[in-house]
């Protein structure tokens, strides 16, 4: 089977705290997630030996189901203390139910870049 090329791309760029509630409104895959954080080089962003250091929090991908709590779920969470950067790339791509919603967070005072790229699933 050829490999699939209908991918899509959902993008948000920010300042600040990272919250995201995604709807994407159609069954999807998600294939992969990528966050980069820009030093914006105010004090908070600099440690003791003058370099960059990411945000003080972890980053998170939730999926907030349409069915209740009781079936949200925790898809990745990353330390991005020492990071600026993140590639996830789950070992299957995550399937969604068109009424779900993907959350996803991060406390920082850094520029923030965040793609999500996935396909429909027909």
């Amino acid at each position: 089977m050829p490999p699939h090329t209908n991918y899509k791309f959902f993008r948000q760029s920010g300042n600040g705290l990272l919250g995201v509630r995604w709807d994407p409104d159609i069954t999807i895959l998600i294939t992969h997630v990528k966050l980069h954080l820009t030093d914006v080089t105010d004090s908070a962003s600099v440690s003791a030996t003058g370099s960059f250091v990411g945000a003080t929090t972890d980053f998170t991908i939730q999926v907030d189901s349409d069915f209740g709590a009781a079936f949200d779920v925790v898809l990745k969470t990353e330390d991005m203390s020492s990071a600026t950067d993140l590639l996830w790339i789950p070992e299957q791509p995550v399937p969604l139910q068109r009424t779900d919603n993907v959350l996803f967070s991060l406390a920082t005072a850094e520029l923030w870049g965040l793609e999500v790229c996935y396909r429909e699933e027909v």
